[in-house]
């Protein structure tokens, strides 16, 4: 007996000891297990009352104790069942339910000393002649009985359920509570059936309690991680293998039994696996390894990934290794593949445009003492060429362009595509030969079927002199020597100089400066007279000049076609058709009787209602549309021709007379002559001074005259310098002239005081 309370009080100092250390964690189900470790202290510091003292009242208090700690400690046991089993019963009023029971057995043995209902005490000597009160039942001693089998029920079933439904992983724990309660269950009920003086279930109360802290709140940081660490490994696709201290083969997983083939238990084909990757010396001399190596495995090459670990004991004693070793062969060639399309064109395999630049940079810096040139080039109207053939077409003729780079590149070169069509090659200026790339640039053709359909290429190029540029600016150079040639079919190579960036920078200034200059009106019309045979002005024509805050009066030609260029001429040829009807309105109201002549910019009819834009101004100002006579070049007419003449002839109903411009300076031909209806045309005289063979010109000349009158279009010559073309030009017919023989092009103010006075 008195060992048996020695048992019991230790029991009852781990029992505390587990209620402290679960009162202090932060679990939510620790505070389940603080009141059950609680109530189970109670009922064990019951027992030991009972067993200690050796008198009757004592003896009753304990067994109070006992009782009423057994009926909150089963309460608290449901509690923590559904926690730690993660259960919830879908009626909630069952809770309520429990606890007045529980309250209600509490108080009913409480009250045991006024009724003696529940139990009595009957004194017995034990085999040790020790006095020990035993419990006599009655009545509701029974009911406690049942009301905590119930309930004790009630809890097994919940863990019965969990244990049914958990992984296998995490049923040791469930079980290990569920076996130590039945235990303790059967335990009580020998005690009680046996009517064995003392009860020594106690004990696996307290055993239960400890268990329960164990399991709930110790079991889940050590146990199950191992486990788990275990299944991980099993199941890793990677090949784990475990070497004792002997280097012999004790485990290996299903990653490796997959990646080499192995069958379950060939722990010797496993080593020989190892011993195949990972030498001998490597094994014995590094307590660590970590390497990436190529091997042939069925006749082809594998990369591999090895880790080699040994592991020591607590005592640094040598207790083997572990191999990890994983197939990074697909890895490995996805990479390279990633690599490549982040440095390659997809298309043509050359060089995209970063990686290029990247290259370019090495190589200058590489070799300082090099002379390097860059060389540019792009497919003239190559989208005309993707919009007739195609675009598989396009790709082929821009891979044929790759080939034909890669072949005119030396060895110590660079070359790539940087989008589009366009194409970039560094090379030595030693290895560079014009005339190669010359013939080779004019060499393209592209067949579908049996068409055959010219590629024209130019080719800028930069030599490399300021190396601390970056190389995307020596490439930008190389394309604005292209750019130089690019409406020119006879050349074919063009190279960079300082000229063409300052022509660079102006077309930036000018743009820049564009919108405020139209605003602060810097933008003036000029006028120049146009005489008739009889030396009558009838008319000027308006042209545009830019008094430039710093540069001063500039001419057309260091703005247009830099405004043709940009897209801007339309708004400066909207405001200069402004400007000639503000003109002509004030004519008309001083009884002035002088047409002007506009010019329309090819760009106007593809970006404005060009025949909206000027009846509106006509009829907003009042104009006879006679009056105000519009322009249009031949190259006008190249494209969209029906559209055009739509338009045309738009305004000629309307009364507006429309002229060609420059007949004869570009693309004239019979035929288009035939297909544009137009009120006169407009020859220059370059055409004459350009001429070696003056009286083969005039001829001409005399011709096209004779013409335009037999078509009933009147002919006005512009350009006029000298009295011998006047008269040259009165005899061949013409009706007017326009030139610096009569007037240069003068302000509105000096010419209405030189022909409107």
């Amino acid at each position: 007996m008195k060992n048996f309370m020695i048992v019991l009080s230790v029991f009852a100092v781990f029992v505390f000891y587990c209620m402290i250390r679960a009162l202090m964690n932060k679990k939510p189900i620790s505070r389940h297990i603080t009141w059950l470790l609680f109530y189970d202290l109670v009922s064990i510091i019951g027992n030991i009352i009972i067993i200690f003292s050796g008198q009757y009242k004592p003896s009753f208090i304990g067994y109070l104790m006992y009782l009423g700690g057994t009926d909150w400690l089963f309460y608290f046991l449901v509690k923590f069942s559904m926690a730690f089993c993660d259960y919830q019963f879908e009626k909630k009023w069952w809770q309520w339910v429990l606890l007045l029971l529980t309250i209600f057995d509490t108080t009913s043995v409480l009250l045991n000393p006024l009724f003696h209902h529940v139990f009595t005490l009957e004194a017995v000597v034990l085999e040790g002649g020790e006095i020990y009160y035993k419990l006599v039942s009655h009545a509701f001693h029974y009911v406690h009985l049942a009301f905590s089998y119930a309930v004790v029920a009630v809890s097994l079933g919940i863990f019965i359920h969990k244990m049914i439904h958990v992984s296998r992983l995490y049923l040791e724990k469930y079980l290990t509570i569920f076996v130590t309660f039945c235990i303790v269950i059967v335990w009580e009920s020998w005690y009680v059936f046996s009517k064995e003086p003392v009860d020594h279930s106690m004990l696996g109360y307290s055993l239960c309690g400890v268990l329960m802290y164990y399991f709930a709140l110790r079991y889940l940081p050590f146990f199950l991680t191992e486990k788990m660490l275990s299944a991980i490994v099993s199941n890793m696709s990677d090949a784990i293998l475990f070497l004792d201290n002997k280097g012999d083969c004790v485990y290996f997983n299903d990653g490796a039994k997959k990646l080499f083939n192995l069958q379950a238990g060939d722990y010797s084909a496993a080593k020989k696996t190892v011993c195949a990757i990972i030498s001998d010396s490597d094994m014995d001399d590094c307590e660590s390894l970590q390497v990436i190596r190529t091997l042939s495995v069925d006749n082809a090459e594998r990369i591999y990934e090895i880790e080699y670990q040994k592991l020591n004991d607590v005592r640094n004693v040598y207790a083997g290794a572990f191999v990890s070793i994983k197939d990074r062969t697909e890895e490995e060639a996805e990479k390279r593949r990633e690599q490549y399309l982040a440095t390659h064109d997809s298309l043509t395999g050359l060089y995209n445009k970063e990686y290029l630049l990247h290259k370019m940079e090495l190589l200058l810096r590489d070799n300082p003492e090099t002379e390097y040139l860059i060389l540019c080039s792009d497919i003239k109207e190559f989208k005309l060429v993707n919009d007739i053939f195609g675009r598989q077409a396009g790709d082929s003729i821009l891979a044929n362009v790759a080939r034909v780079v890669k072949s005119y590149a030396s060895d110590n070169s660079v070359y790539g595509r940087i989008g589009g069509d366009m194409f970039a090659l560094m090379m030595r200026k030693k290895d560079f030969s014009q005339e190669l790339f010359e013939r080779g640039s004019a060499g393209f053709v592209h067949k579908e079927g049996n068409e055959v359909y010219p590629i024209t290429m130019h080719i800028g190029i930069y030599e490399v002199k300021e190396r601390d540029l970056a190389p995307s600016i020596m490439i930008d150079r190389a394309f604005l020597a292209m750019e130089e040639i690019k409406d020119n079919v006879q050349q074919r190579v063009a190279w960079y100089d300082d000229t063409m960036r300052q022509s660079l920078l102006w077309a930036q200034q000018v743009t820049a400066s564009f919108e405020s200059a139209l605003k602060s009106m810097q933008f003036i019309p000029y006028l120049q007279a146009q005489v008739n045979a009889d030396g009558k002005t009838e008319g000027a024509e308006v042209l545009s000049r830019w008094l430039h805050p710093e540069h001063g009066l500039m001419g057309p030609s260091r703005f247009i076609p830099i405004l043709e260029k940009s897209g801007d001429i339309v708004r400066l040829d909207r405001y200069m058709w402004e400007a000639a009807c503000g003109i002509l309105a004030r004519w008309k109201r001083e009884g002035k009787n002088l047409y002007l002549s506009v010019n329309i910019s090819p760009k106007d009819f593809y970006y404005i209602d060009v025949y909206a834009e000027i009846s509106s101004l006509v009829k907003r100002y009042g104009l006879d549309p006679a009056m105000l006579r519009l322009e249009i070049t031949e190259s006008v007419m190249m494209n969209d021709l029906d559209r055009k003449m739509q338009i045309i002839n738009s305004f000629r109903q309307d009364g507006f007379i429309v002229e060609i411009d420059d007949f004869g300076s570009g693309y004239s031909s019979l035929n288009l002559l035939k297909n544009i209806q137009v009120d006169s045309i407009k020859l220059d005289m370059m055409f004459l001074r350009q001429s070696t063979d003056s009286l083969r010109t005039r001829t001409i000349l005399q011709h096209i005259i004779s013409m335009a009158q037999s078509l009933e279009m009147p002919v006005i010559t512009e350009g006029v310098e000298t009295q011998d073309q006047v008269d040259f030009l009165k005899v061949a017919g013409c009706n007017l002239f326009q030139g610096y023989f009569f007037s240069k092009p003068i302000t509105l103010e000096s010419f209405e005081q030189k022909f409107c006075s």
